[in-house]
């Protein structure tokens, strides 16, 4: 049993190892956009964001409209 554990062990390292160099290989996400984030609505964990602490203005005068109402 005790055997089976080192096996086990030195598996779930191995494998660990291998996706651990697989990530670091991946390329990165690339846009022209001065400005970009990229949220998962239900879990909000961001997956990409470029400037995220830059202030920008509105887009449009709806946006500052709603912006007001809200």
């Amino acid at each position: 049993m005790a055997r089976f554990s080192i096996v086990l062990t030195i598996l779930v390292a191995a494998m660990a190892a291998i996706l651990s160099l697989a990530r670091a290989q991946e390329p990165g996400f690339e846009t022209k956009a001065q400005y970009a984030i990229l949220i998962d609505s239900r879990s909000g964990n961001v997956f990409f964001e470029k400037n995220p602490d830059v202030p920008v203005p509105p887009a449009s005068m709806s946006k500052l409209m709603t912006m007001i109402m809200v």
